[in-house]
């Protein structure tokens, strides 16, 4: 197929039209209705072919409305009501002649719609309508269900032939026998329906477990048969298990984040009925640190693979493939087992900006998330997140609880790292991705902007007139180029494995750029300078866009474009101690809610009370 990412439409209407179909792919069939819509200028028509809708344009048959998916995301059972999310796929072009269709045991069945803001655009072009939707099904009410999904075009029915199960969705048809057990269900996908049955007794699990290991086992690669003794041991430890088993997490090669402090605090109040493992890579200076604390496991190893099924929480800052799937491409094959952990998000920094394409409901099956004010918790509370209020904990970070003082005439030079500058890739020999550095990064602004900096006359004679010290401490992402940063010998450099407390307490002013730390910073009630040299250019190419908290009203210390400014406004906080002005407190005041301290212990009232 055609990479369509710099083709724009005009040019691919002037193909004809099987070049227009085989460039875009029958998978894409919103696309290709939008540019025939273009070509045809609307003129399409609908016609019966029994149980179908075929569309035309011209003399050319385009493709079957079956040809489109219903896309589920989850579905889960408790106390016998089943509740199922997934979303339309319509052609935009189409969006007056549609009606979307949910039918249990063939008669069809009310269902809530929401906007999900997954719209899919083509060229500044909206292609593809994509509306949530959510069904309640009391199963107490049936013995037997068989859930169809259909769509009316222009009064013709069409079955859709295909049922896209993602990543949260615990049953798919991908493999012959998938199912998922409930408490007194099983659900399958069969022929583009989904079925549930009731439980009669645990021989029906057993007898479907048998015959999906046998599926299992016909598709003999190696993924497939490791799968088949981890799932034995699996049923055989669940059936035996007593205790909680709670996971956490933070990067896969570096803790002290608010993993590492809220499983710190857990394995010293030893709570009853609760075992805690840390997760990290064997290679990192933390695994050893962490095994005088509580049970640490390597990250990928066996024992994580088989803990993950096991969990009943897991607690992570971050949010990505290393906490939810150790399986990396093997994952299909533990489907129905491993989201089943509540996954409590404890976050890696306040969420100041736009994060909804990245935590929306839809791309992260979040139990639970961490904030630290009720700003923060109103922009999760967005429809663009599709969360609701039990979800979202106002506690505060538990990394906040061991923020402590301890200046030592310090200013702490700590800016964020590049999306721009970087790109992902995939690691060779563990199922994860790292972002790592593009080939341009030597010539970048961001390099000359921080490097003319820490090399500053200024900044040296200014710091060292007042007895300050300059630290530099780099993002963790920015360490595989840490040597391109040009250090001059009296400023002190951070290594990665320094602890951030310690870090923080040793500092009296921090110079950031649009780095979440600043909010640690300010809980610790210093100043902050926030250095943007690059604001728009930021905000076009990062992993989010600018949000609720701007830095001019809501910022914790002055806003500066230019270097000069930086160093002046240092100068003056320098002369008066480095203490904190009286605007700022109040903004900070304003920002955070009074009672956040204890998170810690919050966050685990609310699993336990």
């Amino acid at each position: 197929m055609t990479d369509l990412n710099n083709i724009d439409i005009s040019y691919l209407s002037k193909k004809n039209d099987t070049e227009i179909i085989e460039s875009i792919g029958m998978a894409n069939l919103p696309l290709i209705v939008h540019i025939f819509s273009k070509k045809y200028n609307n003129r399409v028509v609908f016609t019966d072919i029994g149980n179908d809708c075929m569309i035309t344009y011209g003399n050319t048959n385009i493709a079957n409305m079956s040809y489109l998916a219903t896309h589920l995301h989850f579905l889960d059972i408790k106390n016998d009501v089943m509740e199922i999310y997934g979303n339309t796929s319509i052609p935009y072009d189409f969006r007056d002649y549609c009606e979307y269709k949910i039918l249990i045991n063939g008669n069809y069945v009310k269902y809530e719609t929401f906007d999900l803001g997954l719209n899919q655009y083509f060229n500044g072009d909206c292609y593809e309508l994509r509306k949530g939707f959510r069904i309640e099904i009391d199963l107490s009410e049936y013995k037997n269900i068989s859930i169809d999904f259909e769509i009316i075009t222009n009064g013709i029915k069409s079955k859709f032939n295909k049922i896209n199960s993602y990543r949260f969705m615990p049953v798919a048809d991908i493999i012959e026998n998938q199912y998922k057990e409930f408490e007194k269900y099983i659900v399958k996908i069969c022929k583009n329906k989904v079925v549930v049955k009731p439980l009669i007794n645990k021989d029906d699990v057993v007898l479907c477990e048998k015959k999906y290991r046998n599926a299992l086992k016909k598709i003999n690669s190696e993924g497939s048969l490791d799968s088949i003794n981890i799932r034995k041991e699996y049923f055989e430890k669940k059936s035996k298990k007593t205790n909680m088993i709670w996971l956490f997490f933070d990067r896969y090669d570096k803790a002290d984040d608010n993993g590492e402090v809220l499983f710190e605090y857990v394995c010293k109040h030893n709570y009853k009925n609760v075992d805690a493992y840390f997760i990290i890579s064997i290679d990192s200076p933390d695994y050893r640190r962490l095994s005088k604390i509580g049970n640490v496991i390597p990250a990928f190893s066996d024992e994580h693979k088989l803990l993950l099924l096991l969990a009943d929480y897991v607690f992570t800052s971050q949010l990505n493939g290393f906490v939810e799937n150790p399986f990396g491409k093997n994952c299909e094959y533990y489907r129905d087992l491993y989201h089943d952990s509540k996954v409590v998000f404890l976050q890696h920094g306040v969420t100041k900006d736009d994060q909804s394409k990245w935590l929306h409901k839809y791309k992260h099956n979040m139990h639970a998330i961490v904030v630290s004010s009720t700003m923060e918790k109103t922009e999760f509370l967005r429809d663009d997140y599709g969360l609701k209020e039990e979800q979202v904990w106002l506690t505060g970070m538990p990394r906040f609880d061991r923020l402590y003082h301890n200046e030592n005439k310090q200013i702490l030079i700590m800016p964020t790292w590049r999306k721009g500058l970087m790109s992902l890739k995939k690691e060779k020999d563990i199922p994860i991705s790292r972002w790592m550095a593009n080939d341009n990064i030597e010539n970048s602004k961001y390099l000359k902007k921080i490097n003319s900096l820490l090399n500053s006359k200024m900044l040296q004679l200014i710091t060292k007139k007042y007895g300050y010290r300059i630290a530099f401490m780099p993002h963790p992402l920015s360490r595989q180029f840490e040597h391109l940063f040009s250090v001059p010998e009296w400023v002190k450099v951070y290594s990665v494995y320094d602890n951030y407390k310690d870090v923080f307490a040793e500092s009296d002013l921090m110079i950031t750029d649009y780095s979440s730390v600043a909010f640690d910073f300010a809980y610790l009630r210093k100043p902050i300078i926030y250095y943007q040299f690059d604001k728009k250019k930021f905000f076009a190419t990062h992993t989010y866009n600018k949000g609720y908290f701007d830095y001019i009203k809501e910022g914790f210390g002055p806003v500066c474009k230019y270097q000069f400014k930086v160093i002046y406004l240092l100068k003056h906080y320098l002369k008066k101690e480095c203490r904190l002005k009286s605007c700022f407190s109040k903004k900070i005041d304003t920002f955070f809610d009074k009672d956040i301290s204890e998170s810690c212990k919050k966050i685990i009232d609310n699993i336990i009370e």
